[in-house]
């Protein structure tokens, strides 16, 4: 029998190198099609969280961001999309393959007086346009915009809500606008507390020349609001009418019942309703 060299392509038990690169493309190829999703397959595949330094997380100082008719993605480069990793991002992505960063670190929902004060903080934004803001009955009630106009910019980081009432549950949702849609916070929800009829310090305070007091009122009443200087006194009638509930300011610029500046010193606010009087000092410093 001839001794003939077999080719080493038909050695069975061994890979040549083509075979090796064969099988690394379709291993490959595996891998993107099962990790990497389509764009039409993206649209909500992520979970409503925001990516922070080191990975995916819902940590107390990140708020979700969700997405209104887009779906939420990442990017390390100009070419590819997915899940950043080893630093903080959250984006939104159309179905066309543009995406936006848009980063969200801080919102929070505050009482101030008898109105909601909404913050937040921004790291950084690609092509911000503004923020909306939205406000509910509940954590998963209909939100509702409240405010009259985008607020523009990446420099917007303060809302107050004054149209509250006390006793009443509020839920409020961030919505943060970029060139590719609007792109909504995970729910901040703040309780208001029973209010009652209060004469607050006046501001400033030492004043020169103008002050303004303020005061709140739980139903409509009859007020006299009336300064006294440190004898005693009657300088001043600034209120005697009857008002409606809520908060009211007025503005006291010094001077007595004749039109007069007053002299340098302590003076006294007294507020009086149908049921209740209060009152608080002011200091004039010229």
């Amino acid at each position: 029998m001839d001794n003939h060299l077999v080719p080493e392509h038909h050695v069975t038990g061994f890979a040549t190198k083509g075979d090796t690169l064969l099988l690394k493309t379709v291993l490959w190829s595996l891998f993107l099609l099962v990790l990497v999703p389509s764009a039409s397959r993206a649209q909500n595949q992520i979970s409503s969280h925001v990516l922070a330094s080191g990975g995916l997380t819902s940590g107390p100082a990140i708020r979700t961001l969700a997405v209104i008719g887009e779906s939420i993605a990442g990017r390390s480069n100009g070419s590819s999309q997915g899940i950043c990793s080893g630093f903080g991002c959250a984006f939104g992505s159309s179905l066309s393959g543009s995406s936006t960063a848009v980063f969200l670190s801080f919102f929070d929902a505050t009482l101030d007086d008898h109105q909601v004060s909404l913050s937040w903080e921004v790291l950084s934004a690609d092509a911000l346009v503004g923020f909306n803001v939205y406000r509910a009955s509940s954590p998963d009630g209909t939100y509702v915009q409240i405010n009259e106009s985008i607020l523009e910019g990446s420099q917007a980081r303060h809302f107050v809500d004054q149209e509250v009432e006390p006793q009443r549950e509020y839920s409020y949702k961030l919505g943060a606008v970029d060139r590719d849609g609007e792109f909504l916070s995970e729910p901040r929800t703040i309780t208001t507390p029973r209010w009652v009829t209060e004469l607050r310090q006046n501001f400033p305070n030492p004043f020169n020349p103008t002050t303004n007091i303020s005061f709140y009122l739980t139903s409509p009443t009859e007020v006299s609001l009336r300064i006294y200087d440190n004898r005693g006194q009657l300088v001043t009638t600034l209120l005697r009418e009857k008002m409606t509930s809520g908060d009211h300011t007025l503005q006291w610029d010094g001077t007595n019942s004749r039109g007069q500046s007053v002299s340098s010193g302590i003076y006294f606010v007294r507020f009086v309703t149908d049921d209740r009087t209060f009152s608080s000092k002011l200091t004039l410093l010229k």
